[in-house]
């Protein structure tokens, strides 16, 4: 929360910060493996619209969140900066 909130990068970015699977508020799942918390991270951005190859996102995450980032920039390095 601390980067995403930072006023400057409020200036230059749009920040989503995303519960993963089985973290937060998130919904429960057996299934806990960085494909599908790549996936979710997909379905999400699927549901808010910036999934194409004119909204490329840069993804920041610490541990869990970091694995997950590079994760889903192995399955899909079409929509990553």
């Amino acid at each position: 929360q601390f980067l995403a909130k930072a006023k400057p990068i409020q200036r230059n970015f749009t920040c989503h910060m995303v519960d993963l699977r089985n973290h937060g508020l998130s919904e429960r799942h057996e299934r806990m493996d960085y494909e599908s918390l790549a996936r979710d991270v997909h379905a999400y951005m699927d549901s808010v619209g910036i999934n194409s190859i004119k909204n490329k996102v840069t993804l920041v995450g610490h541990s869990l969140g970091a694995k997950t980032a590079m994760a889903f920039s192995c399955m899909f390095p079409h929509l990553v900066d």
